[in-house]
């Protein structure tokens, strides 16, 4: 899971800055909480994020409602074929319920049966089966805030207010947004770039109300992206610009990657930057 490192500029005045910063430590938190801007269903927080089918959910529907489906059928017939070595015969109805008393009986089939309800449950009431599917979808990003620096309020001078905060695999952009609609005259600045620097790098602004957000991603390693994120982890030095290097590779599907350097300075001079 990759880190990607956030450095946020806010723009307003010195009154709207105190308040937008009192909103994100509200819950006694002092460093960003992505729950402070959209607060996640606290029930999803106990489900188990990992991967499920339609045929995960409908096993959860009938095991709640007993309603009978053709994917809560198949999902039956394969765990039983599976432990018996033997396809079930007979009704749906009877495989359905042949399948559920022998998951009973079974530690890990009684686990799953739980994990199956509660996704469908969760499905039911809020759209998604578990955290990370929410929070994908509700934050930009599949988890919480990776850490942050301190948010106060005597940070605010000028109109501005600088804090950098780390974020999983990729940028919360949704989140930022929702933190512009909710201060409108509030100009929000985000420049992002993956700690493998030259992947996943760019920057967002959210500028005039009622206006659409400017964006930029750079292309991946590309000596523009490489700089970027040099400028946002804070690396004045060498850092890697890495390019495809196909043809020197005895197979030509696979990718070698060829490394070379570009001085951060020296690019700010050229004007690269």
């Amino acid at each position: 899971m990759n880190s990607i490192k956030n450095n946020v500029t806010l723009e307003g005045s010195n009154e709207l800055l105190k308040k937008v910063i009192r909103f994100l430590t509200r819950n006694g938190n002092v460093e960003l909480d992505y729950n402070a801007i959209i607060p996640m269903p606290e029930e999803l927080k106990q489900a188990e994020a990992r991967e499920y089918s339609t045929d995960d959910l409908l096993w959860g529907r009938y095991l709640t409602d007993r309603s009978i489906r053709p994917e809560a059928v198949r999902k039956a017939t394969e765990w039983l074929t599976a432990k018996t070595g033997k396809r079930p015969e007979g009704s749906a109805a009877n495989i359905l319920k042949e399948c559920k008393e022998a998951m009973e009986q079974d530690p890990e089939g009684k686990e799953y049966c739980e994990m199956c309800k509660t996704w469908w449950h969760n499905k039911q009431k809020y759209g998604y089966g578990d955290w990370m599917t929410w929070a994908k979808q509700n934050w930009g990003t599949g988890w919480g805030c990776q850490g942050s620096t301190t948010l106060k309020e005597k940070g605010v001078a000028k109109g501005q207010y600088r804090f950098t905060f780390w974020s999983a695999e990729r940028t919360p952009c949704i989140l930022m947004q929702k933190l512009k609609e909710t201060f409108p005259l509030l100009k929000i600045e985000v420049d992002y770039a993956d700690q493998k620097k030259g992947e996943n790098t760019g920057w967002y602004r959210f500028e005039e109300e009622g206006t659409p957000p400017k964006v930029k991603v750079y292309k991946e390693y590309s000596k523009e992206a490489c700089i970027h994120a040099c400028k946002v982890w804070g690396e004045k030095c060498l850092i890697s610009h890495i390019k495809s290097a196909r043809e020197t590779s005895p197979n030509p599907t696979y990718k070698i990657k060829d490394i070379y350097y570009i001085d951060y300075d020296e690019a700010i001079a050229e004007g690269d930057y």
